[in-house]
């Protein structure tokens, strides 16, 4: 079975009925455990860290603290994660970390208007169902220009069944609706729909697992990590193009298109 192995966990076994009732209304949204789906992104990520926090039957959470400590004490181009990147400390060491690259772009004389930041969410029912999502991505096109110019083009793709897929087109419409000019519906099943990757091509990217449990977490538990490794950007950013580009069938794209186009548009097939 696996477990978290973190001591907070264990005062929610005293919050009472509420927190059975709420436990049970979790587990209706549970998915089924992506274990196996998980270690296959590892793999294709060639993530040897991340799956170190893994043993047969646990995440060892004591591990992935002395892994951060050993990140910052070494200045490392690397900084495990854990929980949701929109989360306050994740999304602090997230603008920690393009701070310099945003200001080196907004000294050089390059015009990175078009270059985008693409945000990739994963399909997972839990995503986004927080108010710090709306922070986050209010923080995320405030830093992305000035007065003087543009930094990067912020683009967040969510996951769709395809371009008839109003359900799910019209729910991400009510829940982005003030972001709807910068989101784009995307084809479920990059990386099993079980990875959220946020990259700045050539400069950052980040990349959470989405691990679903149902017998030990009654919620999905995202870990993973932000690389400013050139090496890791490069890796990553190519498995994400090629997915952006490609497409399951002649006439069913991976990327749908923007958000605001399929949410008006009801009757295209």
């Amino acid at each position: 079975m696996l477990a978290v192995e973190r001591d907070d966990f264990e005062a929610l076994k005293d919050s009472g009925k509420a927190h059975e009732l709420i436990t049970d209304k979790l587990m209706g949204l549970s998915k089924r455990s992506n274990l196996a789906e998980i270690a296959k992104a590892m793999a294709m990520l060639d993530d040897k860290e991340t799956l170190g926090f893994f043993n047969n039957h646990s995440i060892c959470l004591k591990s992935l603290e002395h892994q951060r400590t050993a990140e910052e004490q070494e200045s490392s181009k690397r900084c495990s994660l854990l929980g949701p990147i929109y989360s306050d400390e994740n999304w602090d060491l997230l603008e920690a970390s393009l701070a310099p690259i945003l200001q080196e772009r907004l000294s050089s004389k390059t015009d990175f208007a078009q270059e985008q930041l693409i945000w990739i969410a994963p399909s997972d029912p839990y995503w986004g169902k927080s108010y710090k999502l709306q922070a986050a991505l209010s923080r995320l096109l405030t830093a992305g220009s000035t007065k003087k110019k543009k930094l990067y083009d912020p683009r967040v793709y969510v996951p769709v069944s395809g371009v008839d897929d109003q359900t799910s087109i019209l729910q991400w419409d009510r829940e982005l609706k003030d972001y709807t000019k910068h989101v784009s519906g995307l084809l479920e099943g990059f990386m099993d729909g079980n990875v959220e990757v946020i990259l700045l091509e050539g400069e950052l990217v980040v990349v959470l697992y989405h691990v679903s449990y149902p017998e030990s977490l009654p919620v999905s538990l995202p870990i993973g990590f932000i690389s400013t490794d050139k090496n890791v950007v490069k890796s990553v950013g190519k498995i994400i193009k090629e997915y952006l580009s490609g497409q399951s069938a002649f006439d069913k794209p991976h990327d749908c298109g923007s958000l605001k186009e399929l949410s008006s548009n009801k009757s295209r097939k």
